[in-house]
């Protein structure tokens, strides 16, 4: 069993990892803006092999910003490339934001971290082509919306028109409040190339877009797209027909609990290597790799990556799981002998993110390049309690008993500032000053109790106490987070 609340980790059964007080990095939650066209390289020169443009955001992006969201666009590539995105003033890594095959237009969408200038380099592998990047929104501590996955949901599935708005109502999918929605476009069955734009309902369009197609071809990526209080998306299609099919990955919102910290991006997934699972991917299989050996020392629910599919010997469609009941979410369309790469929101199921290759008859391999993750927080309270482990006494806090891989916060009981455990119970110490305790145990009432109860405490108790980071008591142990606690009761 084990708790957190605060920054505070109690726990027995297992080691607990204590990240020093350097290292636990701020959180961040998302803005969505107004879609904007943040660099169009096609009034100027081709980016050529080995060519990078440096796209500056400082004008668009507050200082508190850690990461931004952007659509990139490569355009007529002359040859076969891959274009990555990452901070200015850092090393590039060898991941991919973009991958195109030569005469292709493709977009990929990526969130990328940025540092104090707000700049994002985009680099061309090969060939040469345009590039284009649109502005969705940006990660930024201390304000904005939390980020909340949700199970597969289909939001529509219409054919556009050339130049026609098409309103979708996502209401039913979606809780009020919520501020952006992060849905997986597969574009199709098109009559032309074309680009589609998603945009608020009751706003002007933007010169944007979200999905690139070519003539007779298939095209996959995430749009995170801002909703006002109707919560309706207008959907408009640059030329011919295409059908588009939109699938719900998450959104952000008031009562979302998963805050975000950017990383450098790295690989942890190349079934061409057999770093983090062996391939390919046959027809029907199933693979799971591990998204977070390079994660901070935080309580991670989801990862943000790019996904890319290759060297396919059929057309291939890639699912990843959204929930234990929900196998089959449409994430990553790869024609066979091509590339392609999708943003993906993925939740983790024992830290991994799962995969299957659907609707296909042959093999697949695939690469997952990782630039953040989501950490599970207090949806709408300060200060809650996480609870994991073996709680087969009340030790969840929650009414339940089980056993519990990953932590969960217990619900509605916030203004947590500290946490403490013995052999099976678990005690709270509230902003307030009142004490609370849960478990199994002499100092819980009756000697086990589901859900928090509270406790009597001596009076005349006043001053201040701090502990520090590895300060453990009993067999349950006690871990307390860089922070100075000031019960002054």
């Amino acid at each position: 069993m084990a708790v957190l609340a605060a920054g505070v980790v109690a726990g027995s059964g297992g080691a607990v990892a204590e990240p020093a007080a350097t290292s636990t990095p701020a959180l961040s939650q998302y803005t969505a803006v107004t879609p904007a066209r943040v660099l169009d390289t096609q009034a100027g020169a081709l980016v050529g092999a080995g060519g990078t443009v440096t796209v500056d955001l400082s004008g668009r992006l507050p200082v508190t910003a850690t990461a931004v969201v952007l659509n990139v666009t490569g355009l007529a590539a002359s040859a076969a490339t891959s274009v990555t995105a990452y901070q200015t003033g850092t090393t590039r890594p060898g991941t991919a934001a973009v991958n195109l095959h030569a005469n292709e237009s493709r977009a990929g969408s990526v969130t990328v971290r940025v540092g104090p200038d707000r700049k994002v380099d985009l680099h061309n592998a090969a060939g040469s082509l345009h590039l284009v990047a649109d502005l969705s929104g940006y990660y930024a501590t201390g304000s904005g919306a939390k980020f909340q996955t949700t199970a597969t949901a289909e939001l529509f599935d219409v054919v556009l028109a050339t130049a026609v708005t098409t309103t979708v109502d996502l209401s039913a999918h979606v809780p009020a409040g919520v501020t952006a929605v992060a849905v997986t476009l597969t574009a199709g069955q098109s009559s032309a190339q074309t680009s589609v734009t998603a945009w608020q309902a009751g706003s002007a369009r933007p010169d944007t877009s979200v999905v690139t197609v070519a003539a007779r071809r298939t095209a996959s990526n995430l749009a995170v797209v801002a909703v006002g209080a109707d919560r309706k998306v207008n959907l408009w299609n640059q030329a011919g027909t295409v059908r588009l099919i939109g699938q719900l990955a998450g959104y952000y919102g008031a009562d979302a609990a998963g805050a975000f910290v950017p990383v450098t991006p790295h690989r942890a997934l190349d079934t061409t290597t057999g770093l983090g699972a062996a391939g390919p991917l046959v027809a029907g299989g199933y693979l799971s790799f591990d998204a977070t050996v390079a994660a901070p020392a935080l309580p991670i629910s989801g990862v943000v990556a790019n996904l890319t599919g290759t060297q396919g010997t059929a057309a291939a469609r890639i699912s990843m799981s959204q929930s234990p009941a929900d196998p089959t979410a449409r994430t990553l369309y790869v024609d066979a002998a091509r590339t392609a790469t999708t943003q993906v929101l993925a939740p983790l199921f024992d830290r991994r993110v799962k995969l299957r290759n659907v609707e296909t008859s042959g093999s697949v391999h695939l690469r997952g390049d990782v630039t953040g993750y989501f950490v599970q927080t207090c949806p709408g309270v300060a200060g809650c309690v996480f609870a994991w482990g073996a709680g087969v006494n009340g030790e969840f806090g929650d009414g339940t008993s089980d056993y519990r891989a990953e932590p969960k916060p217990i619900p509605g009981f916030g203004d947590v500032v500290a946490v403490a455990g013995g052999s099976s119970e678990n005690m709270a110490l509230r902003a307030d000053g009142t004490v609370w305790v849960w478990g199994h145990g002499e100092a819980v009432p009756g000697w086990t109790a589901y859900r928090p109860v509270r406790v009597p405490v001596p009076s005349g108790i006043t001053g201040r106490s701090r502990q520090r980071p590895g300060a453990r008591v009993g067999r349950h142990g006690v871990v307390v987070g860089p922070h100075r606690l000031r019960p002054d009761r």
